[in-house]
């Protein structure tokens, strides 16, 4: 297992991680890439900015494993 900061590569991996992770929780909204940005990744206002060395992806082989933000 690998860990390092999120690069815009991983994007596919994330969301994908993100589907399968959270789809048994109550309430669950699968998310696309594009609400991914505009969620995650896209935030830049004067409360929220987006920091990827902030973001750290653990990932096995191709796929992300988990992530701490």
């Amino acid at each position: 297992m690998r860990f390092g900061p999120w690069t815009a590569s991983l994007l596919p991996a994330t969301v994908r991680f993100w589907n399968r992770a959270f789809a048994s929780r109550r309430n669950f909204v699968p998310v696309t890439e594009r609400t991914f940005r505009e969620r995650v990744t896209g935030k830049e206002t004067a409360f929220e900015k987006f920091d990827p060395t902030q973001f750290i992806v653990a990932r096995d082989g191709s796929e992300i494993a988990g992530f701490i933000h």
